[in-house]
């Protein structure tokens, strides 16, 4: 069953994107979701690291509950929260 999660991109508390996302299943779809945010924020690749060394970080920290998951490094947060 298909299920909308709102996704969110914080930087030290401060939202920086938003957007809605469809999934059948929020553990296969984690590393798109992270990726795209992570893109949409730097679309210039210009952080100390990499786009993609970045979202590995993230999606190496991801913490799942029954309403979506949640993503620290350093000051960022990504969350998805069932809608």
């Amino acid at each position: 069953m298909t299920k909308t999660y709102a996704v969110k991109y914080y930087i030290k508390d401060v939202e920086k994107y938003s957007n809605e996302v469809q999934s059948d299943d929020i553990h296969r779809d984690v590393w798109d979701i992270i990726s795209n945010a992570v893109s949409e924020v730097n679309p210039d690749n210009v952080m100390s690291t990499s786009n993609m060394d970045f979202s590995r970080g993230l999606y190496d920290a991801v913490e799942f509950d029954e309403n979506g998951f949640c993503t620290f490094a350093g000051d960022t947060m990504i969350t998805a929260t069932k809608i």
